[in-house]
């Protein structure tokens, strides 16, 4: 028995556990593998084992599913992909158009548009370099990669363990988001093989360069892993080279600031320390995304280090090191007494330093101490003229947050 027909069987047990249906009545009776060939033989893509074994055991929807929850089992007749397959390759463009682009011939929709829910659509996407077929979900909209499985015996396995444990495997899973986590480890458990290829190709190419490539850009949204987290921090600490050229070294430093906010995409919070460092770096969008970085990860060592961050010489670096304390919801006092620097922060350029609202903010964050009960917390000394304080919420309204 293959990966695959294991990975059916167990679908097809869950889906009985479920809704008691599995007599799949909205599918059409599969195709033999001489009917199947025989529609595939002149495309110029090569389709694996498991592509065959799906279309000999139902060849797609004769009409849609009443049950939203089997969306995974909705997929084209053959006839019909192939049908659509050769009208798109009428329009591709290869001087022009990306082997990632949909309309490449490596690209094989095996999934309608979905007008109502997910407002997705799949294809089954041939990778010559890796040998491989994955299975990615697009935005209908913007062509954005919303979800990707290693193959489509991984699809029916996360599925089916989905949908057994009710977890909606819809979202993209974000490792640092608790509704989402399980979603995460659930699809990890059967698609770790994308992340080690994503890997293996960062050290194939362990340069600042690397993290400019779309596909990386991509990856580093899509994939959580330590060591993805292990090769931004080895990037970060790599010397300035010698004897470069001033556009050289901006491109360094960019390269450095991107590593940066990418650890905190990642979501883990071994890069914090690291991060607390780069708190420091001289070079202000660093800086930045230092403290972009913290305040995703939210872990109470960036505290005092963020406290410290309030007299940066930046306003932006300011402002968010503001709001990333008063994200800190462990410490709610610290709420309160940081939107007065959001407050007054928005609005100071060229104050005298002792006169700086964030030196005010610290002295009273200073008070309150690691652990409870909080002290009281001191007054701020009189700056002319005093302003009332606004609501949290029409503060947030002016920072555009919400």
């Amino acid at each position: 028995m293959s990966e695959f027909t294991e990975a059916l069987n167990y679908l097809i047990r869950v889906l009985k556990k479920k809704i008691g249906d599995t007599t799949f009545s909205y599918l059409q009776p599969g195709l033999t593998y001489d009917e199947i060939e025989k529609l595939v033989k002149n495309l110029p893509i090569k389709f694996p084992p498991e592509f065959y074994e799906l279309y000999q055991w139902k060849n797609g929807y004769k009409r849609k599913p009443e049950a939203l929850s089997r969306k995974f089992l909705e997929y084209f007749p053959l006839e019909i992909a192939v049908e659509k397959y050769l009208a798109k390759q009428k329009h591709y463009n290869p001087s022009w158009m990306l082997e990632n682009d949909s309309f490449s011939p490596n690209w094989f929709q095996l999934y309608p548009e979905d007008m109502e829910l997910a407002l997705e659509t799949g294809y089954l996407v041939m990778d010559k370099f890796y040998n491989r077929a994955s299975l990615i979900y697009i935005d209908i909209k913007d062509g954005d990669i919303r979800r990707e499985y290693a193959s489509l015996t991984s699809m029916m396995m996360t599925e089916a363990e989905c949908y057994e444990r009710g977890i909606n495997s819809y979202k993209l899973p974000l490792l640092n988001e608790n509704k989402n986590y399980q979603s995460y480890l659930t699809w990890r458990k059967y698609n770790i093989s994308l992340i080690d290829m994503f890997i293996r190709r960062l050290s194939n190419n362990f340069s600042l360069k690397i993290l400019e490539s779309f596909e990386v850009n991509d990856g580093m949204y899509r994939y959580k892993d330590l060591r993805i987290v292990e090769f931004l921090i080895h990037l970060i600490e790599l010397k300035i080279p010698e004897n470069i050229t001033s556009e050289e070294y901006i491109e360094y430093m960019d390269g450095r600031s991107l590593a940066t906010h990418y650890l905190g995409e990642q979501g883990y919070i071994k890069a914090v320390p690291t991060l607390i460092d780069l708190l420091q770096d001289k070079y202000e969008s660093t800086r930045l995304e230092a403290v972009h970085s913290l305040h995703k990860l939210k872990d109470e060592r960036a505290r005092q280090p963020l406290i410290k961050i309030l007299q940066d010489s930046n306003k932006k670096v300011r402002l968010e090191a503001a709001r990333a304390l008063a994200d800190l919801d462990a410490y709610s006092k610290v709420r309160e007494t940081v939107t007065i620097a959001l407050d007054e922060i928005e609005n100071i350029d060229n104050a005298e330093p002792q006169l700086m609202p964030q030196k005010h903010c610290i002295s009273t964050i200073g008070s309150i101490g690691p652990i409870e009960p909080i002290g009281p917390i001191k007054p701020i000394e009189p700056i002319e003229p005093i302003r009332p304080i606004r609501p949290i919420g029409s503060i947030l309204s002016l920072l555009h947050i919400h």
